[in-house]
């Protein structure tokens, strides 16, 4: 995780401002968060001061992590521009949709099991819950979410065809690059993660 946050410096350094290095630089420092916390989470000897706030941060850096990684940088790679208003107008609302789903999620009552991405069985209940908020629409709530982050990531990956088709050159070999690099993660998550479990 550290290494995408490594190479997005390395692109602001010889392209300050690009928005593919503050991208990495963001999905890096999301997913060494995330794996810190997972580490000491699930690790019977060492506790971290606020595990509850801890597993609540868990909880929401897992399907913010989609927006940065599954759908801005498709839709931005890999000159860190959209191909038209249209498409940039979708990600605002895609991401809008998610960003209020994911803000849902973190007031919801009960446990910590409704992010759209599955999760442990024996999970801590919400330290943040707002009692207003019914707690049997997590299970609604779970299956939009995962809906509008596959739909997103979808799009995402048909930004990338798009573009590939209007690309030439230099430009259609990076596309090539990164769509290998999905693929070896995608390939990877469902080989060893989904169908095992």
């Amino acid at each position: 995780d550290l290494l995408f946050a490594l190479l997005g410096l390395l692109i602001l350094y010889r392209r300050p401002g690009h928005a593919i290095g503050w991208l990495c630089v963001v999905i890096g420092i999301m997913g060494a968060i995330r794996e810190y916390i997972l580490v000491h989470t699930s690790c019977r000897a060492t506790v971290l001061p606020a595990m509850d706030f801890a597993s609540w941060i868990d909880y929401l850096i897992s399907p913010l992590g989609v927006i940065p990684m599954f759908f801005l940088l498709p839709m931005l790679f890999p000159d860190g521009r959209f191909l038209s208003w249209r498409w940039r107008l979708f990600t605002v609302a895609g991401c809008a949709l998610l960003l209020m789903q994911i803000a849902l999620i973190a007031l919801l009552p009960g446990p910590l099991l409704w992010n759209g991405m599955g999760g442990a069985t024996a999970a801590p209940d919400n330290p943040f819950a707002l009692s207003l908020l019914p707690e049997t629409a997590g299970t609604s709530l779970n299956r939009a979410m995962a809906v509008t982050m596959t739909s997103i990531s979808l799009v995402g990956i048909l930004s990338m065809v798009v573009r590939y088709r209007r690309s030439r050159g230099e430009v259609r070999q990076q596309l090539k690059w990164i769509a290998y690099f999905f693929a070896v993660v995608f390939g990877t998550q469902i080989l060893f993660f989904e169908i095992p479990g």
